[in-house]
């Protein structure tokens, strides 16, 4: 769910619950760099709803965040270099 989106600031919030596991808010926020290029900011809140995902995220999240952050930058700077869009493999 969209919980925030002001487009003239160039902001965006997003809100996804997983019923029975955890809230994650994802806050976007782009700002000019100078040189036509762009910046973009982005804050990751998580919060479990269990005690398992209260552990899952103190404990395993750190390391499974960056793998998921270094896949999505190598996939965004793909689609941004080719216009294609960048498949996990083995996923279609």
């Amino acid at each position: 769910m969209v919980s925030r989106y002001e487009p003239d600031r160039f902001i965006i919030e997003f809100v996804r619950f997983t019923p029975g596991e955890m809230i994650v808010k994802i806050a976007i926020r782009l700002s000019e760099n100078g040189a036509g290029r762009t910046a973009a900011f982005i804050a990751y809140t998580y919060t479990g709803l269990t005690e398992a995902k209260h552990r899952f995220i103190a404990e395993q999240m750190p390391v499974e965040f960056q793998q998921s952050m270094a896949w999505w930058e190598r996939a965004m700077n793909h689609y941004l270099e080719s216009g294609a869009t960048l498949r996990h493999r083995g996923k279609p």
